[in-house]
């Protein structure tokens, strides 16, 4: 299908041996159009998930799709659940279904509807995103036998069957083959033989008009209560013996933890990273060296002795280095005068005042407003109370 279409077409007539005259050829925008158009459709879906939507961008996973039996979709949430297959368990087999159930939802739609305006926009969306080998002629002419089926059909709800879909897919088994020109080992699907044979048996039986199916009319039974059950058209194992899968030749193979990429490279995995010698290891991210933490300080509150710091203790290195002998001096050389090393002036201990005192040049002083001893305790000055006047507080005479 990335060829042509009409690849497509040659690659199926080869395959199942059965001619195909006519093709129908819609974009995703089409499906979105034709879904709109028939305001909805109706489709069972098992699991709710996120889909991509219709722009021409991939990777834009917007599009979400309610799980159920009967869900009501629009045009973008259809377009997303014919497109799905990485969510399911098989994978495109399950797209494959997903893409005949879309198909079969929007022609249950068209054969019920009775609005000549939904006709119209549905041919308008199809005119505009879908291409076919049909002539005018052929369209008009199917859709006129369609009508006259319909109009003489007995259940008038499910017009729909009228035309009987049967789908099915050709089966097989997973295998590998080596392509030489990407040095890619590359996954394909091998058919079985029977299931091919089957698949070719069934649709000539449905388009070969002068075959004649024979049946013994005696041992027919057959009853309107009775539901009937198509029998499948292929099967998903057949007693054949599978063909063995290519494996990657020994002067491409790659390592543990690697694998051959585009260009025919052996690629270390994720998470590793190629060493030295060309082998892949756990690629590990480098610590961060740590920056200490400095130890705070406690600064001594002034009632507190300070705590003298600890001498360090040398410690003895494992071998005792060889003595250094003195060198004898030269009587003709005069000795270098002495450099006297400067003496470091004692250190006053730090003086601790009492309360309501402070230091200053190693002594105790008590506070503006107190008054007594500054290494013990100073105390608030009381003022002295006045002299009171003769004769009384008010001052007046007897």
């Amino acid at each position: 299908h990335a060829v042509s279409k009409q690849c497509t077409i040659d690659t199926i007539e080869s395959l199942v041996g059965v001619d195909i005259d006519y093709y129908v050829d819609t974009n995703f925008q089409g499906v979105v159009d034709i879904v709109d158009a028939l305001d909805g459709i109706v489709v069972d879906s098992p699991i709710a998930f996120v889909g991509q939507s219709s722009s021409a961008q991939r990777g834009h996973y917007t599009v979400y799709v309610p799980a159920g039996e009967d869900v009501r979709l629009n045009g973008e949430q259809a377009l997303a659940f014919a497109r799905e297959r990485h969510l399911f368990a098989t994978g495109d087999f399950a797209r494959q279904e997903h893409q005949q159930e879309v198909i079969e939802a929007i022609i249950r739609k068209m054969m019920r509807t009775r609005d000549v305006n939904t006709f119209l926009k549905v041919l308008e969306a199809a005119g505009q995103n879908i291409q076919t080998n049909l002539t005018v002629d052929q369209m008009t002419s199917f859709v006129s036998y369609a009508l006259q089926k319909t109009n003489r059909y007995y259940d008038s709800e499910h017009l729909e069957k009228v035309f009987q879909l049967r789908t099915s897919r050709v089966t097989g088994y997973s295998s590998n083959l080596w392509d030489s020109g990407s040095k890619i080992l590359l996954y394909i699907y091998r058919l079985w033989n029977g299931s091919l044979a089957d698949t070719r048996k069934a649709i000539n039986r449905n388009t070969d008009m002068t075959s004649v199916i024979s049946a013994v009319t005696n041992r027919i039974k057959w009853s309107i209560n009775w539901e009937f059950t198509p029998s499948p058209i292929s099967y998903d194992l057949y007693a054949e013996a599978q063909i063995p899968g290519d494996t990657i030749p020994a002067e491409y193979a790659c390592g543990e933890n690697q694998y051959l990429n585009e260009d025919g490279k052996c690629t270390c995995n994720a998470g590793f990273t190629m060493d030295a010698n060309g082998g892949c290891v756990v690629q590990t991210t480098p610590t961060p060296s740590a920056t200490p933490t400095p130890t705070p300080t406690a600064t001594p509150d002034d009632d507190d002795e300070p705590t003298p710091a600890p001498t360090p203790t040398p410690t003895p290195d494992d071998t005792t280095p060889e003595p250094v002998p003195t060198p004898t001096p030269d009587p003709q050389t005069p000795e270098p005068t002495p450099v006297p090393t400067p003496t470091a002036e004692p250190t006053q201990p730090p003086v601790s005042c009492g309360e309501n005192a402070y230091e200053n040049g190693g002594a105790c002083y008590c506070n503006d407003g107190y008054t007594g001893d500054p290494y013990s305790a100073c105390y608030v000055i009381i003022p002295d109370e006045p002299e009171q006047p003769e004769g009384g507080e008010d001052g007046g005479g007897g």
